[in-house]
């Protein structure tokens, strides 16, 4: 009896080349994940960034030092530094507490102030996907307490009795 053995290698003459169309035919499925990722990835760090920004305008508004404007400046100040485009950025300072008193100089101790801060998404990312994120902007919202000082007057006399 005669036992016919085959090699556990089938022929490489028919598959060559299979790797080269495989990769041909799934490269831009994963070139399209792989850019997806990283843009997602550009804009949750720059959320987490304008975030930080609107938190520092909330703590130079607590102060009471500082006028809304210088308290705008601080939070694009920090957009800038962090190295986000500021064009077309928008800050805005409300006094939640008294809406007619917006100037955190002028709060009363206990304030409470809203930060808001927006930038168009296209200053962060490099792909245009907005076909799949339904927002063209990224906006962050901090409260704070006004933390001004209450005015206290010492009397100068020694009351006699």
């Amino acid at each position: 009896m005669k036992l016919n053995r085959t090699s556990a290698r089938p022929c490489l003459g028919p598959r060559r080349g299979t790797a080269a169309v495989e990769l041909a035919l799934t490269l831009p499925l994963l070139l399209t994940l792989l850019m997806g990722v990283w843009d997602m990835g550009c804009l949750i760090d720059a959320t987490q960034i304008l975030n930080n920004a609107a938190r520092e305008g909330g703590r130079c508004a607590s102060t009471g030092q500082l006028s809304v404007a210088e308290v705008q400046q601080a939070v694009l100040n920090y957009l800038t530094q962090a190295g986000i485009r500021t064009a077309g950025a928008t800050v805005t300072v409300t006094n939640l507490t008294t809406a007619a008193n917006t100037d955190p100089r002028t709060a009363d101790q206990l304030d409470q102030f809203q930060i808001t801060a927006t930038i168009p998404s296209n200053s962060v990312r490099w792909i245009v996907m907005n076909n799949l994120i339904g927002s063209n902007t990224l906006t962050a919202t901090c409260f704070w307490s006004s933390m001004r000082d209450i005015p206290l007057t010492v009397p100068t006399s020694i009351p006699i009795n």
